[in-house]
């Protein structure tokens, strides 16, 4: 039986940032239903460092959108994000 050592940012309550520092990894997604609370559900359970979630406004083809803006503080958990996170092969 392995053992898996607990978060301490799960612990602390830690673990998602109500800014997004510059320091962190940031991606951009279009805003779709429920799509925030999904990411959110999927990052708890695949990701172990800490993380952003929030909307933003972006300039888009000359048009102001809104978008979800995705923080990490680690980079290689915002690349395994864009491969893994089965709600992005959709947009």
């Amino acid at each position: 039986m392995i053992k898996k050592a607990p978060n301490y940012h799960n612990l602390l309550d830690t673990r998602q940032v109500d800014l997004l520092p510059p320091s962190f990894e940031t991606i951009s997604l279009p805003t779709m239903y429920n799509t925030q609370d999904s990411i959110t559900r999927w990052i708890y359970e695949n990701c172990k460092s800490r993380f952003y979630i929030g909307k933003g406004i972006e300039l888009q083809d000359n048009s102001v959108a809104t978008v979800v803006k995705v923080g990490f503080e680690d980079p290689k958990e915002a690349s395994y994000f864009v491969l893994a996170c089965p709600y992005l092969k959709y947009q």
